[in-house]
């Protein structure tokens, strides 16, 4: 029950949403208080990124969504993001292939 939560959560929220406010939070004069809080700046290292999209561009499980191989692929649990594909494709190519 508790990961459904959490789960549910994370999709609105995102997963950074229990982390520190910037140091730098302004309050409006009307006392409100303004939520442009930086992201985390994921990285192509990162546990959770996924490895396919960050080496190839493409996220394989959008690739096969509604199709027939798309009981066999199952949902991607990782997360897709393109600036960690910026980052891998600006790595010299023997730390591309270390990955």
């Amino acid at each position: 029950m508790a990961d459904e939560a959490r789960a549910m959560l994370d999709a609105l929220m995102g997963s950074d949403r229990d982390a520190e406010l910037p140091s730098g939070m302004a309050v409006n004069t009307s006392n409100e208080v303004t939520w442009e809080r930086k992201k985390r700046k994921r990285s192509c290292f990162d546990r959770d990124i996924d490895p396919l999209f960050c080496a190839w561009g493409i996220d394989v499980y959008e690739l096969f969504k509604n199709t027939k191989s798309d009981t066999m692929v199952g949902v991607n649990n990782a997360i897709v993001d393109e600036e960690a594909h910026n980052e891998f494709k600006s790595l010299p190519k023997h730390e591309q292939e270390r990955l």
